[in-house]
């Protein structure tokens, strides 16, 4: 763990925290960008973004991937200590870090526990948990006032700070896949689509052959122009067979899109308006499909190299997409696929990603009997 000497917001610089060794009169609320009453600001090394928004802490506890009871009974371990608890020099520049000895029977508490959620004391943030942790956690920060701290570095005034909800679990593979350790043997999540957008006043007219069409927005409730040339879309809701599915759109106006089937063989049939019209943006199985994004805004897609895999979601901010991308805070539909070459077929499977941790998602593909690398 580690202590350091609190800083200043700035109202600009999108939120962020600054320190600054000399100090003096700031000529304006907007640190860095714009000031010129202080020379030495530097960033703030006890910032932490906690969902859109930068929050400061002067004690910062690591937790190294350990799960909350195992980081807690540690921490208490170390307020039991008559030596120095302090990792200094561990967190940024020196005179951020210069903080000095604190011998931990004598140090502040830092985290305790209200029922199932672990809470820190003012001031307090915990690095490196397990993520699947997060939705357990509560922190308090230092607000940006003019109380400052007490004599021992604990801020006066504070706001206590719950995390955005990740979804968390687990990718399993079936044993023939695991078996072929190659740089071939991999997986990806895709959305199975991103925006959606739902209408009762659209059409469909048939066009010069039975693959292609136009979808018309008589009224002015749906620019179409939402919409461009050369995007997928995943129609759906028509009465007529042939007006759902995967579409192409190869022309594009504000009440009229151009579309032409991608996928399957009904034909495009002449529809009024009426029915609940699902249109779905960013569609598995097409060239837009969207890769998943981690908690980390890292792809969930890599190599096969155990029979189970973890992955997180950030379920209340991940908008992905394209038109606004897909709505935050509602389950989110998707499509793993892995593939391999001797060992197990192309496989892929359809799931949910809820509001949940424990999630297991499972990939069982068929042995490989037709390969053949001569």
């Amino acid at each position: 763990m580690a202590w350091a000497t609190t800083a200043a917001r700035s109202t600009a610089d999108s939120g962020r925290w600054f320190f600054t060794l000399t100090g003096g009169t700031a000529s304006s609320t907007d640190g860095p960008s714009a000031d010129v009453g202080i020379a030495d600001w530097e960033s703030y090394v006890g910032e932490r973004q906690v969902g859109t928004i930068w929050y400061a802490f002067n004690r910062i506890v690591e937790a190294d991937g350990n799960d909350l009871a195992s980081m807690y009974n540690w921490t208490q371990r170390q307020l039991r200590k008559a030596s120095d608890i302090n990792a200094n020099a561990t967190m940024g520049s020196t005179a951020q870090d210069d903080f000095g000895t604190v011998n931990g029977n004598i140090a502040r508490l830092l985290v305790e526990y209200v029922g199932a959620t672990l809470k820190t004391f003012p001031g307090v943030y915990i690095d490196s948990f397990d993520v699947n942790d997060q939705n357990s956690i509560a922190i308090r920060a230092i607000e940006a006032s003019t109380l400052g701290l007490d004599a021992e570095s604990v801020p006066l005034q504070t706001s206590e700070i719950t995390f955005p909800f990740v979804s968390a679990g687990t990718i399993t593979f079936s044993t023939n896949i695991v078996n072929e350790p190659t740089t071939e043997t991999l997986y990806r999540m895709y959305f199975d689509y991103t925006h959606t957008e739902t209408r009762t006043d659209l059409q469909v007219t048939g066009g010069s052959t039975t693959s292609t069409g136009a979808l018309l927005s008589p009224s002015t409730g749906l620019n179409l122009t939402l919409y461009s040339t050369a995007e997928y879309i995943r129609i759906g809701g028509f009465t007529e067979a042939g007006n759902n599915g995967l579409f192409y759109i190869n022309s594009a106006a504000s009440t009229k899109l151009g579309i032409q089937r991608y996928d399957g063989s009904s034909a495009i049939a002449t529809e009024v308006a009426g029915d609940t019209v699902v249109l779905r943006s960013d569609p598995f199985d097409t060239p837009d499909a969207i890769v998943v994004l981690d908690n980390n805004s890292s792809a969930i897609e890599g190599q096969v190299t155990s029979a189970s895999i973890a992955f997180s979601f950030d379920y209340d901010n991940n908008v992905q997409g394209s038109h606004g991308g897909r709505a935050s805070g509602v389950t989110a539909p998707v499509t793993i696929v892995a593939q391999a070459l001797d060992g197990a077929q192309w496989v892929s499977g359809s799931f949910s990603i809820t509001n949940q941790t424990g999630l297991t998602f499972p990939l069982n593909p068929a042995n490989e009997t037709v390969y053949s690398n001569p």
